[in-house]
C-alpha cells in the first residue's frame, strides 16, 4: 500500500504517515526507536483500521522495546 492510499483510508496526511514512519525507523547506531512524536488516537486507530491490524501490534514495540 503506498503511503498517499494509507493517509486516504487512515484520515491523515500523506506528510503525516511519512513522519510517523520516519519515528518508527532507528537510526545508524541507535538502539531506540528514533524520535518520539504525538499521535492522535484517531490517527493510530485509523492506520490500525486501514492496515487490518489492532492498534497494539502498531505501538507494541515501541512501548515495550520487544
Amino acid at each position: 500500500m503506498t503511503q498517499e492510499a494509507l493517509a486516504q483510508l487512515a484520515g491523515c496526511t500523506k506528510n503525516h504517515v511519512q513522519v510517523i514512519e520516519a519515528a518508527g525507523r532507528a537510526a545508524p547506531g541507535r538502539v531506540d526507536m528514533g524520535r518520539q512524536i504525538n499521535l492522535r488516537m484517531d490517527t493510530l486507530f485509523g492506520i490500525a483500521e486501514a492496515l487490518d491490524v489492532h492498534p497494539w501490534d502498531l505501538i507494541k514495540e515501541a512501548a515495550t522495546g520487544a
